[in-house]
């Protein structure tokens, strides 16, 4: 299956969940100036629910196949999948979308208001203009690094690492157990690559 293919049936499944699902509630509540963002919405839902769909096909048939540990109780790993979910297909994708899509619409209208050009990567490195894959990774490179240090720092201040002790709390560990978060310390990650992804 190509990408192009792959980015098709995403836009129609998006298409279908912001057609039937999104747009009615939308329209019942007098919500309809979000209309442009929706189908935004249910892409980056899809995209989601996509990447936990592939996580499921690859790490399930593996931890069967070589587990390192044996549960007698699996029930603690549905709280694991709930956060997963929430974190990957819920309400948290489209919290931090439309928050980040105001945020970043009033800060770049602002500013060019006042006659500054937000730069890119690409104004600030010249040579990465045209090479689409090469920024691909610097970005990725960037946002890794940044990870890093919050993850780093979120074990470096007690209070903080209050919050963050929920995603070590785990006792079953399993590929669901990356997305154990307090919603507090999910808040300030978002807040954290908000900054880094308006800089």
């Amino acid at each position: 299956m190509t990408t192009f293919s792959l980015d098709r049936i995403f836009s129609i499944l998006a298409g279908f969940m912001d057609q039937y699902a999104v747009l009615p509630v939308l329209y019942h509540f007098h919500w309809m100036e979000w209309d442009d963002l929706a189908f935004n919405w249910c892409l980056v839902c899809v995209y989601g629910l996509f990447a936990v769909i592939a996580t499921y096909a690859i790490c399930w048939p593996l931890e069967h196949w070589r587990p390192i540990e044996h549960w007698p109780d699996q029930k603690a790993v549905l709280t694991d999948v709930f956060y997963t979910l929430l974190n990957r297909v819920g309400i948290i994708p489209v919290i931090t979308f439309l928050l980040f899509y105001q945020v970043q619409t009033f800060c770049s209208g602002w500013l060019v208001d006042r006659g500054f050009i937000p730069p890119t990567l690409d104004t600030v490195v010249p040579f990465l203009f045209g090479h689409p894959f090469v920024t691909f990774w610097v970005y990725a490179l960037i946002l890794d690094f940044a990870d890093y240090w919050r993850h780093r720092l979120s074990h470096s201040f007690r209070a903080w690492y209050a919050l963050h002790a929920l995603h070590h709390a785990q006792r079953q560990m399993s590929f669901w157990s990356d997305d154990r978060n307090h919603f507090f310390d999910d808040v300030i990650s978002f807040l954290w690559f908000f900054t880094i992804g308006l800089l």
